[in-house]
């Protein structure tokens, strides 16, 4: 019998440190620098275990964000 243990997805992108929401927008950049370096620095994302896959987000298709949010949403965002 032999388990599978389960991964970890850690979805980032060096592109997420390229955009500004506002300036008193609770994601910054240099929180995104932090959390990345502090769990790097724990050994949190450690992929020799194989516990954790790194995921490069790709950019999604309008009508994907309309699946799952509504127009008015979709477009207050823009």
């Amino acid at each position: 019998h032999n388990r599978m243990t389960p991964k970890t997805a850690f979805l980032y992108t060096e592109a997420y440190l390229s955009y500004n929401l506002r300036d008193d927008h609770p994601l910054q950049q240099k929180r995104l620098q932090m959390v990345y370096r502090l769990l790097h620095e724990y050994g949190v994302l450690d992929t020799n275990g194989g516990s954790v896959e790194f995921i490069e987000p790709t950019p999604c298709t309008e009508d994907a964000l309309l699946e799952v949010h509504t127009p008015d949403f979709v477009e207050a965002v823009k």
